[in-house]
């Protein structure tokens, strides 16, 4: 079985009309180190959700060698000391949630559907139709430029259907689609809402109670941005499902089916195909249990940090044949090596 494992790396890079070498493009899809930069994009955003301006700052102003995550990993351990980090830290998350799906759509927009993400899947289409070996899709990306290639290949697009652990990603045995971050589009339902947040239901609300809140493990999928904290009828508050992009996500957010059905498939595995991934998800390698895994080849696909992402792997247990492509997700989709690499 495949396992294919895209990263921030592949939405940044997920269209050959815009190649990384053209250079900074509004509502290119950012990498985590941007993702609180001082950009118009991201105003819209910035102001609607100023409940966590007291540390946007240390968000954006990193000392050399602190990165974004290790800095959101330390503001989140401070939880049970300074409980208004509650209110702030999931600010961030309507934030992320806003901008995410704000970069996402207007980048497939002007992409007009050329998709370095259709592209593969094409490939991995015709790869599993000859081989008739399960593929699944692993994506630690926010966004759902996945979902729209994987909709226009595929024709039947995961997000439909009203499932509470939304089934359609995972039901597909041929091609799972697992999102162990969340996504922009998934919310979880909060636990007695109705009696929390009387009469409406707003962002505001949400974020001002958040060290009350419980977010169960009924999810849904959200279909319009400037709705998603509520369903439609206002009788029920949604809590959006994506992580916080810590360097120790100790939390999955996407359904337990999603979960079970993933720790099914780790032991099928015998090829790793990683697109623009750092291999840095501890929580999710764990998954994989502490036995060396030498049977399984693993190919990196890394414009810059292959050896890097190689040796994540090589810690976490991943001793089998690697390979690496040295180019970034555009230059792969195109060269045809799919098959080849596969084989």
């Amino acid at each position: 079985m495949l396992m294919v494992v895209f990263g921030a790396g592949a939405s940044y890079d997920s269209t050959p009309v815009y190649p990384v070498a053209s250079g900074s493009l509004a509502w290119r899809p950012p990498l985590a180190r941007e993702l609180f930069d001082f950009r118009q994009e991201f105003f819209a955003a910035l102001d609607e959700f100023p409940q966590f301006s007291a540390i946007i700052g240390d968000l954006r102003n990193l000392p050399a060698g602190v990165s974004l995550e290790s800095k959101l990993s330390m503001l989140q351990a401070q939880l049970p000391e300074l409980p208004h980090r509650a209110r702030q830290l999931t600010a961030v998350r309507f934030y992320l949630r806003r901008v995410l799906w704000e970069h996402g759509d207007r980048w497939a927009s002007q992409s007009h559907g050329s998709s370095n993400y259709a592209a593969l899947l094409g490939q991995l289409q015709d790869w599993q139709a000859r081989s008739e070996e399960a593929v699944a899709l692993v994506s630690f990306n926010y966004d759902t430029l996945l979902e729209r290639a994987y909709t226009s290949v595929f024709d039947r697009d995961p997000s439909q259907g009203d499932s509470p652990d939304l089934e359609a990603y995972v039901s597909d045995g041929a091609f799972p689609i697992f999102k162990p971050h969340g996504s922009v589009n998934w919310s979880r339902w909060i636990d007695d809402s109705h009696a929390m947040f009387t009469p409406q239901i707003n962002a505001t609300a949400i974020i001002s109670r958040a060290h009350e809140i419980h977010a169960s493990e009924r999810f849904e999928v959200t279909w319009q941005l400037d709705q998603a904290w509520a369903r439609s009828d206002q009788q029920q508050a949604l809590f959006p499902a994506l992580a916080i992009p810590t360097d120790v996500k100790s939390v999955f957010e996407f359904p337990k089916l999603h979960r079970d059905r993933l720790l099914e498939l780790l032991p099928k595995v015998d090829r790793l195909l990683t697109v623009g991934w750092r291999a840095s998800e501890g929580t999710f390698l764990d998954q994989w249990g502490s036995e060396r895994k030498t049977h399984i080849r693993v190919h990196i696909v890394s414009p810059t940090d292959g050896a890097g992402v190689e040796a994540n792997l090589r810690s976490a247990g991943f001793d089998g044949p690697h390979s690496i492509s040295g180019m970034g997700f555009t230059e792969f989709a195109t060269s045809g090596r799919v098959e080849q690499i596969l084989t």
